[in-house]
This record gives structure tokens, C-alpha cells and sequence, in this order.
């Protein structure tokens, strides 16, 4: 089971936390999480799919 686009966001947050001079190397991946589609879905490869 992938972990949710919830837990991903609450971790990288948590770690930029930590971290801030990091959200630019992150800003893709928190772009992607906040998209309608879910980012983990074991859908077929699409815009945004991160697993």
C-alpha cells in the first residue's frame, strides 16, 4: 500500500520544518500533492503520478 498524498505532505512539511532552506528543491513534489488527482494512485502513468 502507498502511503497517502496526506502523509507524504505532512512529512516533507515536517521535514521542511527542520529544513526551510529545502522548499525549493521541494517545490515539485509539494506542486504535485496539491493537484485534484491522488499523486499515489497505482493508476496507469500520468501527470503527477509520484509512485
Amino acid at each position: 500500500m502507498s502511503p497517502s498524498s496526506t502523509a507524504i505532505r505532512r512529512t516533507v512539511e515536517a521535514y521542511l520544518g527542520e529544513h526551510p532552506g529545502e522548499r525549493d528543491a521541494l517545490a515539485g513534489l509539494l506542486a504535485a500533492l496539491d493537484r485534484p488527482v491522488d499523486a499515489t494512485a497505482r493508476t496507469p502513468l500520468g501527470p503527477g503520478r509520484l509512485a
